[in-house]
């Protein structure tokens, strides 16, 4: 009886919502594809399918396209890759309904940049499980908009400068510092395994390290426990908001109504809850301390004075609070720890794959860098391949193949209209696999990003930190870790097939970002500088 009532009322819910509400606004010719309808000649007329301004199938009574995407998924098609076929069929700019949400989807890389470069899409769509993530408000810098976003946008930004973000002697200090750890760590595996390594999650500690020595004034060691539990609940979180798979997401009304509907969304706030109270228990214990009144050293003791100096503050424009701190913090590791440590995962696939380019890097890494230190950031202008290398990688793999924004205002995109508020949908896997843009997009061919005298082209074309105004804060200190861990490892060792375990798989486990299987490598010493003067 429960589970019939909750039907019917989702159904009233829905018929009044979309075919018995009447709109205000004059209609507006709507993005072509799969739901563009007149709302008025759908009432009169039902099931006509002649509704539809341009072809495509038509959304479902009450679930919309989400029929179609759960047919696609359960054939084991991602819903990036089915929005990929899509686009062949409606073009580069169409629209969807995942259920009760309207969504306008970009494609390709002309249109995507032409749209994030300008102001119409500077803010973040907000659904279910954001609010669920910020204590039901909109706070944080990744997904919070508006002035609280600016103000710690900014904040942010100038305060982890203060302690050496973005500056290149600091940051090659700190991230040479976790490299002699990582490589400590390497020995040990390679001893232990007779030189056979897994290499899922080997660089994960490491690279969330670097972003608790920036927030917290110092490192764990690599057997504590509590950066093992938080790996682990960064790591479950990203794979529970696999795109699509949520009812909750689909029909956002429901978290008033059924908050622990899904067994995902069960599992998430268990995750997000035991997150948030180990951020809070370091604060508190900070906060005791009372330290950092005298002398801030890190940015949890800036944060602390700030929440300290706005106490008085009224709510509503207080930007420095406790709930804000844990969502802020969450951010810089969601943002920060998963994607750089699955795209170095995949670039050592890659590399035990095709070992002929692992080789031809390590040639380039003998022939500019001293053998005696780790490669620096600026080495990587004389050090085209291996930054097309990298590109390809980032490429192929697209660590983050689709990712939301919100229309900030109303506007036109050509004859179309996009209402405020409305979802964007930024498919960067279509952009990286097009077939206009790459020709072979499947193939993983790192010359694609280099001319005939070797200079690195089409470099923008990768757009993995995004564009505009919410272009990734974390950019610099991101491609800073990626070349330095990638370099230092290549100019050390070589990484060849096991035959143990075979081949790495190269398709990804799903999630909000995308990771390998596990998978292991023979991983043999080799000496620095052994490779100079020979011809790649």
């Amino acid at each position: 009886m429960f589970w019939t009532w909750i039907f019917l009322f989702v159904t009233g819910a829905l018929i009044y919502k979309y075919f018995i509400k009447d709109d205000d606004e004059p209609k507006k010719k709507l993005p072509p594809g799969l739901q563009t309808l007149d709302r008025t000649e759908l009432r009169s007329t039902p099931g006509n399918p002649n509704v539809w301004i341009s072809g495509g199938p038509p959304p479902s009574f009450i679930l919309g396209n989400l029929p179609l995407l759960s047919s696609e998924t359960k054939k084991g098609i991602p819903p990036y890759k089915v929005l990929r076929t899509l686009s062949k069929q409606y073009g580069h700019v169409m629209s969807m309904h995942f259920g009760s949400t309207y969504q306008v989807i970009f494609d390709d890389y002309e249109t995507i940049r032409d749209q994030l470069s300008s102001d119409l899409w500077s803010d973040r769509y907000v659904d279910s499980w954001i609010l669920e993530r910020s204590f039901g408000k909109e706070l944080g810098i990744f997904f919070g908009n508006g002035e609280s976003w600016k103000e710690l946008r900014r904040f942010s930004l100038r305060t982890l400068r203060d302690f050496g973000f973005g500056k290149q002697k600091s940051q090659e200090t700190f991230i040479e510092e976790e490299l002699e750890h990582l490589l400590a760590r390497m020995e040990s595996a390679r001893k232990e395994g007779s030189d056979v390594v897994c290499m899922k999650k080997f660089f994960s500690v490491s690279a969330l390290n670097i972003i608790w020595s920036l927030i917290a004034g110092f490192r764990f060691s690599e057997d504590d426990k509590q950066l093992q539990l938080l790996v682990h609940l960064m790591s479950q979180i990203v794979r529970l908001l696999a795109v699509g798979e949520d009812i909750i997401a689909a029909y956002p009304f429901l978290r008033h109504i059924l908050p622990r509907f899904t067994k995902r969304g069960r599992e998430r706030k268990k995750f997000l809850n035991e997150i948030h109270g180990m951020f809070k228990s370091i604060l508190d214990e900070r906060r005791k301390g009372g330290k950092y009144k005298i002398e801030q050293r890190d940015f949890i003791d800036v944060f602390l004075t700030e929440i300290d100096a706005h106490a008085n503050d009224t709510p509503e424009f207080n930007y420095y609070t406790e709930e804000q701190f844990l969502v802020l913090a969450l951010d810089f590791f969601l943002a920060g720890t998963e994607t750089t440590s699955s795209t170095m995962e995949f670039a050592f696939v890659y590399m035990i794959l095709y070992p002929e380019v692992q080789r031809k890097v390590q040639i380039e890494i003998d022939q500019v860098v001293d053998p005696s230190n780790f490669p620096c950031t600026l080495d990587n202008k004389r050090m085209p391949y291996t930054e097309a290398v990298l590109l390809e990688v980032q490429r192929i793999a697209t660590v983050v193949p689709i990712f939301s924004r919100a229309a900030s205002m109303d506007h036109y995109n050509g004859d179309y209209f996009i209402k405020k508020g409305t979802m964007g949908v930024f498919s960067l896997y279509s952009s990286n696999y097009s077939e206009e843009t790459w020709g072979d997009p499947l193939v993983f061919r790192p010359e694609r990003f280099l001319d005939a005298k070797k200079n690195v082209i089409n470099a923008q074309k990768i757009m993995a930190f995004g564009l505009g105004k919410r272009i990734c804060a974390g950019e610099v200190l991101a491609k800073a870790n990626l070349f330095k861990f990638f370099t230092s490892f290549l100019q050390r060792y070589t990484f060849e097939l096991s035959p143990e375990h075979g081949k790495p798989s190269t398709e990804p486990i799903l999630g909000t970002v995308m990771s390998p299987h596990p998978f292991w490598a023979v991983v043999k010493a080799r000496k620095p500088g052994s490779l100079v003067g020979v011809e790649e």
